[in-house]
């Protein structure tokens, strides 16, 4: 699915796809760490055994060895950390999104928004801004942020929302967010 988002990205955001491409690498290596660190260990205990006593550097095969071994604890480290902050992130985006869902939907259904009806849907747009930022430095999953963006199309699908939109994104305010470039940059519609 990575693959065919990263194309479809390139038709309408190249630097979006690039920073899809570059977070799809960090997740393969994510997934490979250890086999990189087992096969440099291995790598450098081979040719440690393969050159002469007499030539031996015990101190540099111990450092090489270490070094594996130490950049094997950083990359899990760093897994680890990057799930946790994703976690926090998500749960906080889901309670945020849980609190006003209800009136989200009863806006949905009326033609004319009032003040506090324009408070609520951009609180949402808000919401809809931070969590595109997160996905743009690589903090949301593209899986994770295709299905919320279906979660928005449903909402920008309503002309309230769509008249709100077009004057609130006039405003620059949204971390670059913009409904129509994302809708399809997935191969989605608004409408």
């Amino acid at each position: 699915m990575t693959c065919k988002i990263w194309l479809s990205l390139l038709d309408v955001s190249p630097a979006l796809a690039v920073r899809v491409l570059i977070l799809s690498l960090k997740r393969v290596l994510f997934s490979i760490y250890w086999l990189i660190a087992l096969a440099g260990s291995n790598g450098a205990v081979l040719w440690w055994l393969k050159v002469p006593s007499t030539e031996r550097n015990d101190k540099l095969a111990s450092a090489v060895v270490g070094g594996f071994l130490a950049l094997l604890y950083f990359i899990q480290k760093q897994k680890l950390e990057e799930a946790r902050f994703f976690q926090s992130l998500f749960d906080d985006f889901n309670r945020r999104y849980r609190e006003m869902n209800e009136r989200l939907t009863a806006i949905g259904d009326i033609i004319v928004a009032g003040p506090k009806e324009n408070d609520v849907i951009d609180d949402y747009f808000n919401l809809c801004a931070e969590e595109y930022l997160m996905f743009r430095t690589g903090y949301i999953p593209v899986a994770v942020w295709s299905y919320w963006l279906s979660g928005m199309r449903y909402y920008i699908s309503k002309e309230i929302f769509r008249r709100r939109w077009m004057t609130e994104s006039k405003s620059n305010s949204y971390y670059g967010f913009d409904f129509e470039e994302q809708m399809q940059a997935f191969g989605m519609e608004s409408k």
